[in-house]
This record gives structure tokens, sequence and C-alpha cells, in this order.
């Protein structure tokens, strides 16, 4: 099934002003960091939209929800668009949509309007990630292409939590908390566009745009590993995702501090961790990449579980911490070892494939985790998540350990 949307043959793009690699990646890498940074911008916030239009916890992750669910339509049906009309194009069109979800949350007149905005978060992160990741390994040069594909995922890692930390910080601390958090992110989209125009084109464009209704498929060989790597990563994209959309309550509720900078502190150690320890475990085999991360990932859950029967937030901050160095490694080391079992005509499917339960682990945990905090404590509703999503990373220890094993 496929609808197409004929945008017409164009001119090339004229090119910029001649820069020397590395400082065109470090422009990428800005245009990339600003865009993701709004994924987590209204974290801090939830809590005060949940008291102004009296939300449920169900109703604040559905709010969350509508973010991956975002990611999920570019990645699934556009996803190859960068390769039709140009890196540079679906970043500027990543730029639109973030800018006009920063908008509609400076607004943020009624739950559709944060609703809308959020979606248009996930459309504007699922395209930058495809095209800016592309753009930047595209840009390096090919000694320095898999340093550039690491920043790459470390931007967006780095970049998410940036945003979760500032927002916290403006939320708490400066006036108008509600406004300058967004308008800030706004203008700060506007300079990331004056950088993308200082930034070549890498690929030649046909001018033509289309949707393209994926068929998922398990690799023919190896799916023991395909499977552990594939649930490796819906579990530590869980931790994420109760992080960002839960965090404030569980800070204010259970560790007993009304304090955006805190609860924005916490979302932003597990995603700069994840970011920035990336680069030590690329020297490991994959394999033992996601064993190890699936340990700190298992660590950092039953810390935090601790950390809120104790009620110590220092404890809470260090185990997210922990947790965000295991979702790098899972990560980085899940998605390698996809790509080294994809071979063929059939490597999108598959990698698609991947990517759906992956993303799907930020909404169907954090939904059911919000459906259970509006019945139970929200220490039991999150023990139950840890133990839920625990279990998970050990089912898929096991299985790669039996893959070794039987080598």
């Amino acid at each position: 099934m496929r609808s197409r949307l004929d945008t017409g043959r164009r001119s090339a793009l004229p090119r910029p002003a001649a820069l020397d690699p590395v400082r065109q990646c470090a422009l990428v890498v800005v245009v990339y960091a600003v865009v993701v940074a709004g994924v987590t911008l209204p974290t801090p916030l939830y809590v005060t939209y949940q008291e102004r239009w009296a939300l449920t916890n169900l109703g604040v992750t559905l709010l969350y929800a509508l973010y991956p669910a975002g990611v999920l339509v570019v990645v699934l049906l556009a996803g190859h668009w960068s390769d039709s009309v140009g890196r540079r194009a679906v970043v500027a069109i990543a730029l639109a949509c973030s800018a006009l979800s920063g908008l509609a949350l400076l607004a943020s007149t009624s739950v559709a309007l944060v609703a809308a905005a959020r979606l248009l978060t996930g459309l504007a992160s699922g395209f930058v990630v495809n095209a800016a990741n592309a753009l930047l390994v595209e840009l390096a040069v090919p000694a320095r292409r898999r340093l550039a594909s690491l920043v790459s995922t470390g931007t967006n890692q780095v970049g998410i939590g940036l945003g979760a930390g500032l927002s916290g910080l403006l939320v708490q601390y400066a006036w108008a908390p509600t406004r300058l958090v967004y308008a800030g992110h706004v203008m700060a989209l506007g300079v990331a566009a004056l950088c993308l125009r200082l930034v070549p084109e890498t690929l030649p464009t046909t001018g033509r745009l289309s949707l393209r209704v994926p068929s998922l498929r398990f690799p023919a060989r190896d799916r023991a590993e395909f499977l552990a790597a594939s649930l490796a990563s819906f579990s530590a994209f869980a931790l994420c995702g109760l992080l960002a959309a839960l965090a404030p309550a569980i800070v204010r509720e259970q560790l007993g501090h009304d304090n955006a900078a805190l609860a924005g502190g916490a979302v932003a150690a597990v995603f700069i961790a994840s970011g920035t320890t990336q680069f030590a475990w690329a020297r490991l085999p994959n394999r033992r990449t996601v064993l190890g991360g699936l340990a700190a990932l298992v660590g950092g859950l039953a810390g935090m579980t601790g950390s809120l029967h104790g009620e110590s937030f220092p404890l809470f901050a260090l185990s997210a911490a922990v947790g965000g160095v295991g979702v790098g490694a899972v990560f980085m080391g899940s998605l390698a070892t996809v790509n080294a079992r994809a071979g063929g005509q059939g490597r999108g499917r598959i990698t698609s494939t991947y990517f759906a339960i992956t993303f799907s682990g930020l909404i169907l945990p954090v939904l059911g985790t919000g459906l259970a905090a509006d019945h139970l404590s929200q220490f039991q509703a999150t023990a139950a998540f840890a133990t839920g999503i625990g279990a998970v990373a050990l089912l898929s220890a096991v299985l790669l350990l039996r893959v070794s094993a039987s080598e």
C-alpha cells in the first residue's frame, strides 16, 4: 500500500560556503541536540498539567505516549524520506515540526494542544534521528565514520537529557515556568535552522515523497538472538519512558520533594549517562555489551525500587544513572547485533521489526504503570514495573547466554 506526494523535480539546493568536515559535523550535532531536547521539555511540567486539568496518572502517561507513537509513525512509514528528498530537507521538516510543537506548548490552553504538541514532537524526533544520523556519518571523513555514528547516538540521548535538566531548572527557579521553557526552545530552533543552512547536502535528491506501509518480519536465521536483542532494547527503553513520564510524580509523591529541578535532574541522569558511556562500551563485542548493559539495567531498577522504599532521592538519582549506563549499552549492542543478523533485501523489514518492539517499550509498560498508579500507591506501581521489566531483561540475558552456549 503506498500513497505519494509528488513535490516535483527541484534544482539542487545552493551549496553553503565550505566548512571543514569537523565544523560541519559540529553544526549537525547542534541541530540534532536542539530538536531532541524538545522530547523532555514538558516532563517537569506534567504535575502542573495534571493539577490544572485534573488528569489521572494514566492520562499523563497517555500524553507522554503520543511522543513514541509519533516516532513509530515516521520510522515505519517515512523512514526512507531522507533518501528521496535529501538529508537537509528532512532535518528541516523536523525543525518545523518541533517549532509547531513548541508554539502549541507555549499556548497550552487545553489538554488537546499539549497532546498535539507531543505527537508533533514524536514526528520531529523520528525525522531528525533518521536524517541527522545519516548526515553526520556522511559528512565525516571515512576514517571517522564509526566515531560519527557513536556521536550521533550519544547526541540523541544527551540532548534528551539536557532538555529535561534545563527545563527542570527553569520551571523551578525562573518566572513564567509554563511559558519560558518553550519560548526559549523555539528561539533555539531558529538558531538551529541557521546552522542547518551552513551544512551541505550529502545525497542527490529525487524530489518525490511516499508513505510506505512496511511488512515486518523476523530474520530467517538467528531468531533467538534477534528476539533477545529486541527484548533487551524493549526493557531499556521502558526505563527511559517511565522516568520521562512519571519522574515528577514519583519525586513529589513518593520521595517527598516538590521540586521540578530534582525531577528534571533524575530524568537527565538516565539519558546523559546513556549517551556518554556508549564510547566505553564500543570497545566490547556486541553480545558482551548487551549482557553488561542488562546487568546495569537490572541493578538500576533494583536500586530505584529500594530508593522509593527508603524515600531517598540521592539513591533514586544514582540508580537512574546506573540504569542509564545499561540503556546505552543495551541499545548500542542490540542494534549492532540486529544489523549484523539482518542481511540482504530483508534488512529494512527486520530492522523495522526491531524498532517497533523497541519503541513499544516506551508505550506499553509506561501506560500500564500509569494505570496501576491510579489504583495502587506510587511505590507499588513502580515496584511492579521494575519487577516486570527486570524479568524481561533477565529473559533476554538467558536467551543470549543460550545462544552463546550453542555456538
